[in-house]
Order: structure tokens, then sequence, then C-alpha cells
């Protein structure tokens, strides 16, 4: 099983996307039409990261915008509860890797504009920038680390 650990704000919703319609819930379809793109290169299934996944009607906001309808089961990180000094610093990954110790996928690409990813997945960060977000070549960098 491949997953994609997909965060939203400065990867689906760019700083500059969310100045330009006023709306910082707005779904540009330039960037759900890139993640669809790989999820069909490479089979995998969506698990939300993001602190989008805390609002009821996340799923459903995704799925309207035009996300393919590829969510894992268990669609959501987990809340981390330690809010130790060092666990704070890798909140992001903390929920990922407890996701993953839960479900374990085979191969799995963070898409995620924030640096507070553990230093072991490093390798499957696929790191935006919060004022451009998910571009072709995060695209290209997706699909290699899922499909190697």
């Amino acid at each position: 099983m491949k997953v994609i650990m997909l965060d939203i704000d400065g990867v689906l919703v760019s700083g500059k996307a969310a100045a330009q319609s006023g709306d910082p819930k707005f779904l540009p379809p330039g960037s759900i039409a890139l993640v669809n793109e790989i999820l069909e290169q490479t089979g995998a299934l969506i698990v939300v990261s993001s602190t989008w996944r805390r609002d009821s009607d996340c799923k459903d906001r995704l799925l309207r915008a035009g996300l393919l309808d590829r969510f894992h089961p268990v669609w959501q990180t987990p809340p981390f509860l330690d809010r130790s000094r060092m666990k704070r610093r890798y909140q992001r990954g903390c929920e990922i890797a407890v996701w993953q110790s839960l479900n374990q996928a085979q191969r799995y690409a963070i898409l995620d504009d924030a640096p507070d990813i553990l230093p072991e997945q490093r390798p499957f960060h696929v790191k935006t920038d919060y004022e451009t977000g998910l571009g072709p070549s995060h695209v290209e960098q997706a699909i290699r680390i899922l499909n190697a």
C-alpha cells in the first residue's frame, strides 16, 4: 500500500491562491489536478495530515473540489497529544509516525510545506513553499518516492 500524507495549507492552498481568491478555504483546481496525477501514476491512497482534518467537512470539501476518492479507510492522522518541547518541534512527523505504526504503508510521501517532520522521514518529504504550493517538480518527486 502506498500513501500520500497530504497537508493542505501551503500544498493545495498556497498563500498566493488564498490571497487571490480571498477565501483561505478555496481549493484551486490546478492543485487538485496535480494531486490527482500523483494518485493516478502511483495507485496511492490519501491520508490527510493537515489541521483541516479536524473540520467535519474536510473530506467532503476535497471531494467536491475534484480530488479523486482514493482515501485510505483511516484517512486522517491522529492528534498527537505529547506536548513536550521536543515533540512539539516534530508534531506533524509524530502524528504521521503514529498513523504509520498503526497502518503500515509500504511506501509513503509527505506533501507538506512545514519542516516539522522527523529526521527519518526526510527522504519521504516533498517540501513545498507556502507561497507557491504544489508544483510539477513536487509531483515528479512524489511519484519517484512512491514508485521506488
